[in-house]
Parts: structure tokens; C-alpha cells; sequence
């Protein structure tokens, strides 16, 4: 704020925060060890040129294509358009077999993917990272593993998480043929829980056609992010986390009315922190 000639004044009343020209922006209050904002004082801009960090600005179309790494503007306007309580219902169209949903409530089915091995090692030396997506919300979470090996402990771990989430247990998997998914560890941590594994023909990665597509989404994403900025190649750990979180929190051809998060948790998210 000082850098952008802004004033902060603190006094036994609390905090007070001015422009340039002394215009009073922000009036905080204290409580305890934090001061809590009251009032934004809206003021003329004129002479001035905007600041689009400034809380009295609308963030414009293009400044959160930014922000969600890309993402779709079609889909930015869509969230925006259900903001406004748009009375627009989705429309039907058709979809490959292998995008189709065939659950129609959480944990009926999940898709796993593993990408890798990367390139470059990340930051945290891993090089693979696990994708798993819920089919009926289509909500995924990815985990970066240093080897293949921990496939199945890390799959462990989801799976209580998400069935404490959720309150359902899981039903059946889907994954491809890779080895980490044929073991026989594996295959005996399905039988005991009771869980269906059902994997995809050779040569056919369309039968696993969820897993694989979202994959390239948020592979896609990355890319986008990575061209338009300058951070080095082994921050992809963090690149794809985002782009996993943002694409929960708009919507998809699966649904184009609730996001992945919403149909998750049943309440919708916001992306009001989101920032470039």
C-alpha cells in the first residue's frame, strides 16, 4: 500500500487507510490482535487511472480468464450468469460413451489415472501424480507421488476422506492397466473392501475416457498458465494443484449448472480470493 502512495494511520480508535489525495478508503475497528474492516468509502476516480485491485472495481472477463488459469471464457460467463440467478436451463447434447456419467450419486464410481513420470522432478522430488475423480460430480484430487509404488496407500487415504465427506462408501473403481492397478495388493485391498475394480481393455484408454480427459484439462491448463509467465518448470506440483482446484469450481459439459464442488459439498464455492 505505501508503494501505491496509500497513508495507514493507527490510532486507539483503530485503523484508518488514505489515498494520495487523502481520501478516506478504509475505516477499520480493533478487536483484539486484528483490525476488522467496516467501511470501504467509495471516492471519484476521475483524473485518476483505475486500479482494478481496488474492492469498488469489477474485476473484468479477461482479468479472471487470468486468474483460472485460462479457463474457458465461456464458462466464466456461464458462473457469472448463475450469479444473477438466471432462470437458463442447461442443454442436452450428446456425449461420447466414455464422458457419459453412469452414477448418479457420489462414490457410485471413481476413475484413477496416474500421469508421469514428469520430466522435471518438482520442487518436493515427485514425479507422478494420481488423478481421481468422483463420475457422478466429476470433483477430482490429484496426489504427487515420488514413485508408482505409493499408489495404493495414497488411495487408501482418499478413500476415508472421502467417504467421511461424503457419507457413502465407495462402490466401484475404474482405472487402466497400468501395473500399479493389476497388483495383487491391490486387487486383495478391493476384495476386502468390497470394492468393484473394474479396468479398461488393452490398447483402449477411451474405456478410462474420464480419467484420461481430465487429465489433459488440467495438463492443458498448466500450459496456458506456464506461456504467459516466467515460473520454472519444476513448480508444476503447484501449477497442476491449481488448475485441479479451479476446474471444481466451474462448470463442465457433465453439468452445466452446478460445479464439481457444489454437487461435493452441496454448497457453492467462491472464488473471490482468486488473484494474478
Amino acid at each position: 500500500m505505501v508503494a501505491n502512495n496509500r497513508r495507514i494511520v493507527f490510532d486507539r480508535r483503530g485503523c484508518h487507510i488514505f489515498d494520495e489525495h487523502g481520501n478516506l478508503l478504509i475505516e477499520a475497528q480493533r478487536q483484539g490482535r486484528l483490525y476488522i474492516a467496516r467501511t470501504v468509502q467509495k471516492y471519484s476516480t476521475k483524473g485518476r487511472e483505475p486500479n482494478e485491485t481496488s474492492s469498488c472495481m469489477k474485476p473484468s472477463v479477461d482479468r479472471w480468464h487470468q486468474r483460472m488459469m485460462h479457463v474457458s471464457k465461456k464458462r466464466i460467463l456461464q458462473m457469472d450468469c448463475q450469479r444473477g440467478k438466471s432462470t437458463r436451463q442447461p442443454f442436452r447434447r450428446h456425449l461420447a460413451d466414455e464422458e457419459a456419467s453412469i452414477a448418479s450419486r457420489p462414490l457410485d464410481l471413481v476413475h484413477c489415472d496416474l500421469m508421469g513420470p514428469m520430466d522435471t522432478p518438482s520442487l518436493g522430488k515427485a514425479r507422478d501424480v494420481l488423478a481421481i475423480i468422483d463420475d457422478a460430480t466429476r470433483y477430482v484430487r490429484v496426489y504427487f507421488l515420488r514413485n508408482k509404488g505409493s499408489v495404493l496407500g495414497v488411495f487408501k487415504t482418499w478413500r476415508i476422506e472421502a467417504e467421511k465427506q461424503s457419507e457413502r462408501s465407495l462402490k466401484k473403481v475404474r482405472t487402466d492397466n497400468g501395473l500399479e492397478f493389476c497388483s495383487k495388493a491391490w486387487e486383495m485391498f478391493c476384495l476386502a473392501a468390497g470394492i468393484i475394480h473394474e479396468r479398461a481393455m488393452a490398447y483402449t484408454p477411451q474405456q478410462n475416457g474420464v480419467a484420461e480427459r481430465m487429465n489433459r484439462t488440467l495438463l492443458d491448463l498448466v500450459r496456458s498458465t506456464m506461456t504467459g509467465c516466467t515460473l520454472p518448470r519444476a513448480t508444476w506440483v503447484e501449477l497442476i494443484c491449481t488448475a485441479a482446484y479451479i476446474r471444481n469450481r466451474v462448470t463442465n459439459r457433465h453439468n452445466e449448472v452446478k460445479t464439481p464442488y457444489e454437487l461435493w459439498f452441496n454448497r457453492k464455492p467462491s472464488l473471490r480470493h482468486l488473484r494474478t
